[in-house]
């Protein structure tokens, strides 16, 4: 297992955060061979998904020997004061959640330059799955309509 991203091949190895060089904040611009390396004290295991903001692993906290789904601030996100802002203010607004259809937050933290938030895993569909059988289900309805014919 590797023990953190510093051995993640990077043609620059300088980050900028604000105005301020950040030599130690290693790229999380890609996903591939990701497995067993560390941030923090989590073993990431595998890409759950991504997004706009950042990538969300499914990881081992070694502390407490349990899954998480750790997400972490995308490379150019992490260049922005207010995409971190933002990152950061999502962790608080959930982490005062309680809710059943919620993941908890468990820990905010940064790592070597990365920012990451570790949620409650929670196994199951994600939310893709009915989002797209609701639009598949709305073209359905749609060219039903289109094909009603009046015997009147």
């Amino acid at each position: 297992m590797q023990d953190d991203f510093d051995s993640i091949p990077d043609d620059d190895q300088t980050k900028r955060v604000g105005n301020t060089e950040r030599a130690d904040a290693p790229r999380m611009t890609k996903s591939q061979g990701i497995a067993g390396r560390k941030i923090a004290h989590f073993t990431l295991i595998k890409e759950l998904g991504h997004g706009g903001q950042g990538y969300v692993y499914l990881a081992k906290d070694e502390n407490i020997q349990r899954q998480v789904a750790l997400k972490i601030l995308l490379e150019g996100a992490r260049l922005s004061e207010s995409a971190r802002l933002r990152f950061h203010r999502e962790a608080e607004a959930a982490g005062k959640l309680d809710h059943p259809g919620i993941a908890r937050v468990f820990e905010v933290g940064e790592h070597k330059g990365l920012d990451y938030i570790a949620f409650e895993f929670v196994r199951g569909r994600t939310l893709a799955t009915p989002i797209a059988e609701s639009a598949a289900m709305n073209l359905v309805a749609e060219g039903c309509t289109e094909f009603h014919i009046d015997f009147d």
